[in-house]
């Protein structure tokens, strides 16, 4: 995950919480996972559509038709997103998920997401699309998914074909002391550019 992308989340969360409580405050940048995980597959949090660049949605387009991400979304919200819808169907908090078993002072958020593809060409997908974080006093911390390690979830890297509809299992780890959390998508195009940054918000305890 870029400098850059930390600073696009950072400004689209100030946003986000500025409709929730008028507040116009940006949170600071001093988080300790506001760096990225060693092992990220991609700097990009959303597809690279190289494989169809003439077809892709121009970062000018973003939001135009849909609602965009200076509004809050919860779980069964669909989010309409420049490539594909996604809903939060479920968000559960375990000890052990499929064999894996959190560390201490940790919990596990077991997130269940739906896809569906709107656009007419394929997308390719990573690891760390969909990161989870918490408010912290001053600031924000986040984490990545889990890599895969079990059929349920998601995979590390995969397709998301024309009109594709699918649903996975994506499982964070985070603090246990910790009970209001929110999912982040950022698009992010093939110039590098940054379009809408989207927030799902829930309690998990």
């Amino acid at each position: 995950m870029t400098k850059n992308r930390i600073l696009a989340i950072t400004i689209a969360l100030a946003l986000t919480l500025s409709a929730l409580t008028g507040c116009s405050s940006v949170p600071g940048m001093s988080g300790g996972s506001s760096t990225p995980n060693s092992g990220a597959q991609s700097d990009k949090s959303t597809p690279d559509n190289s494989s169809d660049s003439s077809s892709a949605p121009d970062a000018s387009d973003a939001g135009s038709d849909k609602s965009g991400g200076d509004v809050p979304y919860y779980v069964g919200d669909s989010v309409s997103t420049a490539w594909f819808d996604f809903t939060v169907d479920s968000v559960e908090v375990m000890n052990e998920y499929e064999g894996y078993a959190a560390a201490e002072g940790k919990k596990l958020l077991v997130v269940q997401l739906s896809l569906k593809s709107t656009v007419t060409f394929s997308s390719e997908m990573y690891q760390n699309d969909f990161v989870v974080g918490w408010d912290l006093e001053d600031d924000y911390d986040y984490v990545d998914p889990l890599y895969a390690y079990c059929d349920a979830q998601f995979p590390d890297e995969y397709t998301l074909k024309i009109n594709e509809a699918r649903t996975g299992i994506l499982v964070y780890e985070v603090p246990a002391d910790f009970k209001d959390f929110w999912l982040n998508f950022l698009e992010v195009y093939d110039n590098d550019e940054y379009g809408e940054s989207f927030f799902v918000y829930f309690t998990a305890e």
